[in-house]
């Protein structure tokens, strides 16, 4: 708990860097239990030092069986720190090449400055991907493959949707945390030019729904449910809408 309370932010990545500051979106892995915008500066990077030092010194049987190797774990979160501090200072960052390269393999380095390269529309959520994952190097693996094979759903999304970042990294963690089939429909269904359409038009008006999360054991069923009746097209329509509303309706908290 006092890792995740004192460090759990830089499972995320930066929105907007402003004078003193960087408002950034907190966005966990393997579960997005914390999904608050918090506000970074010089005071909240050398708390998470001091943080990840006592965490070293206290708890030298615990640590380990939470990050694995240590000495590893210490240094990914150095390499990621000082990436923030170059932001802070308005230094332009590449995630890729400030933080990926130190602590990948080449291999990997390499996919993801090519993934970035063949697509260029999705170049900005590539490199969020590469600020989420850093500390998990394994899924950062898998989230490549998934962002390629669905990029053509993945540009739509990131084109006609509010928070379209934070929607795409929600999907990818869903999907490693159920199974493929029930989430895939799902990326097809908020890609789909029909909701897309609904979405648009009806975008405004989701203030009043109650938001809520997608029944995801329905979500394999949802490109049926588009073509079966218009009242339960209706009704799925207004639940992903009003999960997609969610994600713009968190406060920004000072860290």
């Amino acid at each position: 708990m006092f890792l995740r309370g004192q460090l759990s932010w830089l499972w995320g990545y930066p929105i907007k860097v402003t004078k003193n500051n960087i408002q950034w979106q907190i966005l966990y892995f393997p579960e997005p239990w914390d999904v608050s915008e918090v506000i970074i500066d010089g005071i909240a990077i050398s708390k998470t030092i001091r943080a990840k030092n006592r965490l070293i010194r206290d708890f030298p049987k615990a640590l380990p069986r939470v990050v694995g190797d240590v000495k590893q774990w210490s240094h990914i979160q150095e390499i990621k720190l000082s990436a923030v501090k170059n932001l802070l200072a308005h230094k332009a960052v590449d995630p890729w090449q400030e933080i990926i390269y130190f602590i990948a393999p080449n291999r990997l380095f390499k996919q993801g400055k090519q993934l970035r390269s063949s697509h260029p529309s999705l170049a900005t959520l590539i490199d969020i991907f590469a600020w989420c994952l850093s500390g998990n190097i394994k899924e950062l693996q898998k989230a490549l493959a998934w962002l390629d094979k669905n990029s053509t759903s993945l540009m739509l999304i990131n084109d006609h949707y509010p928070n379209p970042n934070r929607l795409i990294l929600e999907l990818f963690y869903l999907e490693q945390k159920i199974r493929t089939k029930y989430v895939q429909p799902l990326v097809k269904t908020i890609a789909n030019e029909d909701f897309i359409h609904f979405f648009t038009i009806n975008g405004g008006a989701w203030g009043v729904l109650s938001t809520q999360t997608i029944e995801v054991k329905k979500a394999d069923r949802v490109e049926d449910t588009l073509l079966i009746q218009q009242q339960k097209k209706q009704q799925t329509l207004k639940n992903i809408s009003a999960f997609i509303f969610s994600l713009n309706t968190r406060p920004v908290a000072q860290r």
